[in-house]
């Protein structure tokens, strides 16, 4: 799975600037923690999420708790 960089994820940000005023994330990894510091250091509000999934496997469950910390 591709993720935009960060320097993506901040133009984005820029533009909601100019429309809205908050981000809301579904995810704290692969840089979501970033855009979401980002956008609340440019006066956004930020709702921050977690995408979790089913904990049948050791796999499964080390994602999750990857997504929380």
């Amino acid at each position: 799975m591709l993720f935009p960089t960060l320097d993506q994820m901040k133009a984005d940000v820029d533009l909601i600037r100019g429309v809205g005023n908050a981000l809301r994330t579904y995810s704290s990894r692969n840089g979501m923690d970033e855009a979401a510091a980002y956008a609340q250091s440019v006066g956004l509000q930020v709702s921050a999420g977690a995408w979790l999934g089913p904990e049948r496997t050791k796999k499964q469950r080390d994602a999750n708790s990857k997504e929380i910390m």
